[in-house]
């Protein structure tokens, strides 16, 4: 789907069926099928709800004699005694970020250059604050940058084509273009040496209040809503999930304001919240890519009426929720990517051996299907056609049936219930006389072998 895999959110769906009213897992299925930015936080519910749901009963949206229904009703399986109600909430940088699109541009920059055929590891992109401004609004809007619907007008013009134009003749080269007017400051760089893209920009998300930022006013919102619920004697918790917010994902260790004193500052201010719960995904690339839900509880001043075995309930919640699939962020900018309503594939990803070549399942229905072209297909893997006629270059497929290799079978190997993908293993024979030229026969017995490899090796001396 966008964080966690579609085939891990279709299981936990239908898990969840146990539980909740048909109306409830509609609405999910409903929200979920919508897509967009606005998908995150049902995404998160149904993860949070299942997981509570294997250690206890798990209540949702039950009516409690007040205004407002939680999200959760928790009744430990042990002690119906320990018990408590809770709000999911997803917090991002939504405004944030329209107002400041810096990694829409970066992507962009991204897209376009692959588009040429060039390295987009090679590509730098230097964003400056907007030194002009001067607004008193809690996180200030720093960067200098045209909204997204003034690229092309601004940055993506004949100059930047020009830029791009001189790459391509010269790909091993350094190359600058830089774009310093009254709509936006940044600097776009081509450096062949260097590995990995990156985007530099001031912090514009960082806030510069205890009270006055994403973080605290939505956990104020959960605090109120809670309030409502009519359970005037039961222990309460938010538990707030990550829909792209950099507070959650800069954490500590940034700013004077940040995540960790918000939350103890709020917990200060309704001492009738009793813990707040938060899920962040960290996502790691390179050789170990992979990513990982990471939590963190604060304890409110009311925390000890929960019980030790909730408390133990809430440190396992981490053995339970299965493995993500991208972090938030990289999650939006998949919801609004042509394939939104598609999980990822091992598209481009192939491994070739003397007899087997293994391939996307998806990516190969999907070029048989009509829907991708031959020639995208062959961009996707690298296979670079010859224009001599013979071989080509790089493509395993023709490089078998050059040797006059021809299918014998092909597997599917499925993976784990984590990915939305699977592997096809296509195996080949050796050459068959219907493709290849007639052969000698090997020889059939240790002494001819022995024969023949020293016929040949005397031929080579020759």
């Amino acid at each position: 789907m966008a964080i966690f895999s579609r085939r891990v959110l279709q299981q936990l769906i239908d898990d969840n069926a146990r539980f909740l009213r048909r109306r409830h897992v509609k609405k999910h299925v409903d929200m979920l099928n919508k897509g967009g930015e606005s998908s995150l936080p049902f995404e998160w519910e149904v993860v949070v709800l299942n997981a509570f749901s294997r250690f206890g009963t798990v209540r949702h949206e039950p009516s409690l004699g007040g205004a407002r229904t939680p999200d959760i009703h928790f009744i430990c399986v042990g002690d119906p005694n320990q018990t408590f109600i809770a709000d999911i909430a997803t917090v991002s940088d939504q405004g944030l970020d329209e107002k400041n699109p810096a990694e829409a541009l970066f992507y962009e920059v991204l897209r376009l250059v692959a588009e040429r055929g060039l390295r987009a590891n090679a590509i730098s992109v230097k964003v400056e604050p907007d030194t002009d401004d001067e607004s008193d609004e809690e996180v200030r809007s720093l960067l200098k940058l045209p909204g997204r619907g003034r690229f092309k007008e601004i940055i993506f013009n004949d100059e930047f084509s020009r830029f791009l134009d001189e790459i391509s003749q010269e790909s091993d080269k350094f190359r600058d273009f830089r774009i310093k007017n009254e709509s936006a400051d940044l600097l776009i760089t081509y450096n062949p040496a260097q590995g990995v893209a990156m985007l530099t920009n001031p912090g514009y998300s960082l806030a510069t209040s205890l009270t006055k930022n994403t973080v605290y006013r939505c956990l104020e919102e959960k605090a109120q809503q809670l309030s409502q619920s009519g359970a005037m004697q039961q222990p309460r918790g938010i538990i707030l999930c990550d829909g792209g917010n950099s507070l959650l994902r800069r954490g500590r260790e940034w700013g004077a304001c940040n995540i960790v004193k918000i939350i103890h500052h709020f917990l200060s201010q309704y001492p009738s919240v009793s813990f707040v719960l938060t899920l962040f995904v960290k996502q790691t690339f390179g050789g170990e890519s992979r990513a990982k839900v990471i939590f963190a509880l604060y304890k409110g001043k009311s925390f000890a009426s929960l019980g030790d075995d909730v408390l133990a309930i809430i440190n396992n919640l981490g053995n339970v929720i299965p493995e993500p699939e991208r972090s938030a962020r990289n999650a939006i900018s998949h919801l609004s990517s042509s394939r939104a309503h598609e999980g990822s594939s091992f598209w481009g990803g192939l491994t070739v051996s003397d007899d087997n070549i293994k391939i996307s399942a998806r990516a190969l229905l999907e070029m048989l299907a009509g829907r991708i072209t031959q020639e995208e297909f062959f961009r996707a893997h690298h296979f670079i056609s010859k224009q001599d006629g013979s071989a080509s270059l790089w493509n395993p497929f023709d490089i078998k049936l050059d040797r006059g290799q021809l299918l014998t079978q092909i597997d599917v190997e499925k993976t784990d219930a984590v990915r939305d993908d699977d592997w096809l293993v296509v195996r080949f024979g050796p050459p068959d006389a219907a493709v290849s030229r007639f052969r000698v026969p090997p020889p059939d017995t240790p002494s001819e072998r022995a024969r023949a490899n020293s016929k040949s090796n005397k031929e080579g001396e020759k």
